[in-house]
Protein backbone atom coordinates (compact mmCIF):
# COMPACT_ATOMS: atom_id res chain seq x y z
CA UNK A 1 0.00 0.00 0.00
CA UNK A 2 3.01 2.53 0.70
CA UNK A 3 4.07 1.91 -2.92
CA UNK A 4 0.64 3.00 -4.03
CA UNK A 5 0.02 6.02 -1.83
CA UNK A 6 4.07 6.88 -3.47
CA UNK A 7 2.63 6.33 -6.52
CA UNK A 8 -0.37 8.72 -6.31
CA UNK A 9 2.22 11.34 -4.49
CA UNK A 10 4.52 11.93 -7.73
CA UNK A 11 1.91 11.76 -10.24
CA UNK A 12 0.43 14.69 -8.11
CA UNK A 13 3.38 16.47 -8.01
CA UNK A 14 3.29 16.47 -4.25
CA UNK A 15 6.80 17.01 -3.03
CA UNK A 16 5.98 18.48 0.60
CA UNK A 17 4.69 15.26 2.23
CA UNK A 18 8.01 13.42 1.74
CA UNK A 19 9.75 16.48 3.27
CA UNK A 20 7.58 16.19 6.20
CA UNK A 21 7.92 12.79 6.37
CA UNK A 22 11.63 13.10 6.23
CA UNK A 23 12.02 15.34 8.51
CA UNK A 24 9.66 14.12 10.89
CA UNK A 25 11.65 10.64 10.76
CA UNK A 26 15.01 12.83 10.93
CA UNK A 27 13.69 14.72 13.91
CA UNK A 28 12.08 11.43 15.91
CA UNK A 29 15.63 9.13 15.71
CA UNK A 30 17.56 11.88 16.64
CA UNK A 31 15.57 12.50 20.17
CA UNK A 32 16.23 9.08 20.12
CA UNK A 33 19.89 8.56 20.15
CA UNK A 34 20.16 11.62 22.10
CA UNK A 35 18.14 9.90 25.00
CA UNK A 36 19.78 6.76 24.41
CA UNK A 37 23.61 8.50 24.62
CA UNK A 38 22.36 10.71 27.42
CA UNK A 39 22.35 7.64 29.55
CA UNK A 40 25.20 5.80 31.75
CA UNK A 41 25.98 2.24 31.54
CA UNK A 42 24.49 1.53 34.63
CA UNK A 43 21.07 3.06 33.53
CA UNK A 44 21.72 0.95 29.86
CA UNK A 45 22.00 -1.86 31.52
CA UNK A 46 19.08 -1.55 33.55
CA UNK A 47 16.46 -0.38 30.94
CA UNK A 48 18.21 -3.69 28.55
CA UNK A 49 17.51 -5.75 31.38
CA UNK A 50 13.83 -4.13 32.28
CA UNK A 51 12.70 -4.04 28.34
CA UNK A 52 14.27 -6.75 26.25
CA UNK A 53 14.83 -9.61 28.64
CA UNK A 54 11.55 -10.18 29.19
CA UNK A 55 10.49 -10.09 26.05
CA UNK A 56 13.26 -12.61 24.93
CA UNK A 57 11.67 -14.79 27.59
CA UNK A 58 7.98 -14.21 26.66
CA UNK A 59 8.85 -15.16 22.95
CA UNK A 60 10.95 -18.62 23.90
CA UNK A 61 7.92 -19.05 26.43
CA UNK A 62 5.98 -19.17 23.40
CA UNK A 63 7.27 -20.33 20.86
CA UNK A 64 9.16 -23.53 23.08
CA UNK A 65 5.86 -25.06 23.81
CA UNK A 66 3.90 -24.91 20.96
CA UNK A 67 4.65 -26.45 17.67
CA UNK A 68 2.22 -25.64 15.55
CA UNK A 69 2.93 -22.34 16.30
CA UNK A 70 6.25 -21.95 15.29
CA UNK A 71 5.11 -23.85 11.86
CA UNK A 72 1.79 -20.82 11.48
CA UNK A 73 4.66 -18.57 12.32
CA UNK A 74 6.95 -19.62 9.02
CA UNK A 75 4.16 -19.65 6.84
CA UNK A 76 3.13 -15.93 8.03
CA UNK A 77 6.67 -14.65 7.73
CA UNK A 78 7.56 -16.10 4.63
CA UNK A 79 4.24 -15.49 2.92
CA UNK A 80 4.81 -11.71 3.94
CA UNK A 81 8.16 -11.48 3.10
CA UNK A 82 7.49 -12.50 -0.54
CA UNK A 83 4.73 -9.90 -0.74
CA UNK A 84 7.15 -7.34 0.58
CA UNK A 85 9.76 -8.15 -1.73
CA UNK A 86 7.17 -7.86 -4.98
CA UNK A 87 5.74 -4.73 -3.92
CA UNK A 88 9.37 -3.43 -3.90
CA UNK A 89 10.59 -5.54 -7.39
CA UNK A 90 7.28 -4.95 -9.49
CA UNK A 91 7.51 -0.94 -9.74
CA UNK A 92 11.16 -1.45 -11.44
CA UNK A 93 10.02 -4.41 -13.51
CA UNK A 94 7.01 -2.24 -15.23
CA UNK A 95 9.07 0.69 -15.65
CA UNK A 96 12.49 -0.88 -16.79
CA UNK A 97 11.50 -4.44 -18.53
CA UNK A 98 7.81 -3.65 -19.46
CA UNK A 99 8.48 0.18 -20.56
CA UNK A 100 5.57 1.83 -19.20
CA UNK A 101 4.77 4.65 -17.69
CA UNK A 102 4.82 5.50 -14.02
CA UNK A 103 0.81 6.43 -14.75
CA UNK A 104 0.35 2.90 -16.05
CA UNK A 105 2.61 1.67 -12.96
CA UNK A 106 -0.52 3.68 -11.04
CA UNK A 107 -3.14 1.77 -12.59
CA UNK A 108 -0.96 -1.61 -12.28
CA UNK A 109 -0.70 -1.08 -8.64
CA UNK A 110 -4.33 -0.29 -8.19
CA UNK A 111 -6.10 -3.00 -9.67
CA UNK A 112 -3.79 -5.43 -7.73
CA UNK A 113 -4.79 -3.82 -4.48
CA UNK A 114 -8.54 -3.42 -5.74
CA UNK A 115 -8.56 -7.12 -6.57
CA UNK A 116 -6.85 -8.04 -3.53
CA UNK A 117 -10.05 -6.18 -1.27
CA UNK A 118 -12.38 -7.55 -4.30
CA UNK A 119 -11.40 -10.88 -3.39
CA UNK A 120 -10.64 -10.84 0.44
CA UNK A 121 -14.83 -12.16 1.02
CA UNK A 122 -14.17 -14.80 -1.61
CA UNK A 123 -11.49 -16.15 0.52
CA UNK A 124 -13.24 -16.49 3.71
CA UNK A 125 -16.01 -17.85 2.53
CA UNK A 126 -13.34 -20.76 0.68
CA UNK A 127 -11.65 -21.00 4.05
CA UNK A 128 -14.88 -21.69 6.22
CA UNK A 129 -16.17 -23.63 3.29
CA UNK A 130 -13.23 -26.29 2.73
CA UNK A 131 -10.34 -25.27 5.44
CA UNK A 132 -7.61 -23.06 6.09
CA UNK A 133 -5.11 -25.55 4.66
CA UNK A 134 -6.89 -25.95 1.51
CA UNK A 135 -7.88 -22.22 1.58
CA UNK A 136 -4.13 -21.36 1.09
CA UNK A 137 -2.73 -23.75 -0.92
CA UNK A 138 -5.47 -22.96 -3.96
CA UNK A 139 -4.50 -19.51 -3.50
CA UNK A 140 -0.68 -19.42 -3.17
CA UNK A 141 -0.80 -22.17 -6.51
CA UNK A 142 -2.62 -19.54 -8.18
CA UNK A 143 -0.49 -17.00 -7.56
CA UNK A 144 2.57 -18.67 -8.31
CA UNK A 145 1.09 -19.33 -11.40
CA UNK A 146 0.46 -16.01 -12.01
CA UNK A 147 3.91 -14.99 -11.42
CA UNK A 148 5.17 -18.10 -13.50
CA UNK A 149 3.51 -16.46 -16.86
CA UNK A 150 4.31 -13.22 -15.77
CA UNK A 151 7.95 -13.88 -16.18
CA UNK A 152 7.20 -14.35 -20.01
CA UNK A 153 6.08 -10.82 -20.21
CA UNK A 154 7.92 -8.95 -22.92
CA UNK A 155 8.60 -5.41 -23.29
CA UNK A 156 6.40 -3.55 -25.41
CA UNK A 157 3.23 -5.74 -23.88
CA UNK A 158 -0.17 -4.57 -24.45
CA UNK A 159 -1.21 -2.41 -21.03
CA UNK A 160 -4.79 -4.24 -21.14
CA UNK A 161 -3.11 -7.85 -20.78
CA UNK A 162 -0.60 -6.69 -17.69
CA UNK A 163 -3.25 -5.41 -16.23
CA UNK A 164 -5.11 -8.61 -16.41
CA UNK A 165 -2.41 -9.98 -14.26
CA UNK A 166 -2.08 -7.72 -12.26
CA UNK A 167 -5.80 -8.39 -11.58
CA UNK A 168 -5.42 -12.23 -11.37
CA UNK A 169 -2.51 -11.95 -8.97
CA UNK A 170 -4.31 -9.47 -6.92
CA UNK A 171 -6.11 -12.54 -6.36
CA UNK A 172 -3.30 -14.73 -4.50
CA UNK A 173 -2.03 -11.22 -2.67
CA UNK A 174 -5.63 -12.01 -1.18
CA UNK A 175 -4.94 -15.20 0.04
CA UNK A 176 -1.91 -13.82 1.63
CA UNK A 177 -3.73 -11.13 3.93
CA UNK A 178 -6.27 -13.02 5.19
CA UNK A 179 -5.29 -16.77 5.67
CA UNK A 180 -1.66 -16.91 6.94
CA UNK A 181 -2.93 -14.88 9.82
CA UNK A 182 -6.23 -16.21 10.82
CA UNK A 183 -4.15 -19.88 11.33
CA UNK A 184 -1.94 -18.20 14.09
CA UNK A 185 -5.01 -17.88 16.64
CA UNK A 186 -5.75 -21.76 15.88
CA UNK A 187 -2.26 -22.64 16.78
CA UNK A 188 -2.87 -21.48 20.57
CA UNK A 189 -5.49 -23.82 21.34
CA UNK A 190 -2.60 -26.30 20.81
CA UNK A 191 -1.37 -25.20 24.44
CA UNK A 192 -3.43 -26.80 27.02
CA UNK A 193 -3.22 -24.65 30.02
CA UNK A 194 -5.17 -23.09 32.27
CA UNK A 195 -3.75 -19.74 31.84
CA UNK A 196 -5.21 -18.69 28.42
CA UNK A 197 -4.65 -15.20 28.67
CA UNK A 198 -1.19 -14.78 29.41
CA UNK A 199 -1.04 -17.44 26.43
CA UNK A 200 -2.98 -15.47 24.12
CA UNK A 201 -0.72 -12.53 25.20
CA UNK A 202 2.78 -14.01 24.68
CA UNK A 203 2.03 -15.65 21.09
CA UNK A 204 0.43 -12.33 19.94
CA UNK A 205 4.13 -10.55 21.12
CA UNK A 206 6.12 -13.06 19.59
CA UNK A 207 4.09 -12.45 16.30
CA UNK A 208 4.06 -8.89 16.13
CA UNK A 209 7.99 -9.35 17.24
CA UNK A 210 8.61 -11.29 14.60
CA UNK A 211 7.08 -9.57 12.03
CA UNK A 212 8.23 -6.19 12.57
CA UNK A 213 11.74 -7.95 12.23
CA UNK A 214 11.24 -8.96 8.94
CA UNK A 215 9.58 -5.83 8.27
CA UNK A 216 12.68 -4.17 9.02
CA UNK A 217 14.78 -7.06 7.45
Amino acid sequence: MGDLVAIMMRAARQRWPLVAGGAAFVVTWIGLWLGWAGLNETRQGVLFAVLFVPLATTIVRAFRYNPPFLYAMGIFLLTWTTVAVLQAILPFFVQYWLLLSEDDLFLIMLSLFLSALVFLPLWNWFAHRFGKREAYIAGMSFWALVQIVLIFVQPGSALWMVLGLAILAGVGVSTAHIIPVSIIPDTVDAVHTHDDVQILADHGLGTRFCYRCFSIW
